[in-house]
């Protein structure tokens, strides 16, 4: 149980960590490389994130933003001696028009992680997927998979 509150923790403080790539209006494609390392409390994460952003505005006011984002990360220096490492990547649409403001949006998100504690506490593997999907003021069914093995 202590890892899986660990690794929840650890998780958490991923979104935190979010790179905010500044969108270039003049329609081209951002490319951000970034490396952050903070100390929660309970262990210092540190994240390597690459950033592809793309902003398209159009002369009639619509515009078009895309984002494709990974983020390998990492936790270690806990107190309870536990370690993770993960990847996170995540895919983002919106369409916003002058008139309605927010059209569409979608998220794709996959994050796996992986970890261990000392003590004799079972190593643990997990994949968590988000995606949903908003457009004409209604969110549509997305779907949550969550799946976490402790290995022998």
């Amino acid at each position: 149980m202590r890892i899986v509150v660990t690794l929840l923790g650890a998780i958490l403080a991923g979104s935190l960590l979010a790179t905010a790539a500044s969108a270039d209006p003049g329609n081209g494609a951002v490319v951000t490389d970034e490396t952050v390392c903070l100390d929660f409390g309970f262990g210092l994460r540190c994240d390597d994130v690459h950033t592809v952003t793309n902003v398209t505005t159009t002369p009639s006011g619509n515009t078009s933003s895309v984002e494709n984002r990974r983020d390998e990360f990492s936790v270690s220096g806990s107190s309870d001696g536990c370690t993770f490492m993960g990847t996170e990547q995540n895919h983002t649409h919106a369409l916003t028009t002058d008139a309605a403001g927010l059209q569409e949006y979608g998220l794709n998100d996959r994050r796996t992680v992986q970890g261990s504690c000392e003590g004799g506490a079972q190593p643990i593997d997990c994949t968590f997927m988000t995606h949903y999907h908003f457009a004409n003021g209604e969110l549509q069914p997305g779907r949550i998979d969550e799946r976490c093995r402790q290995e022998p």
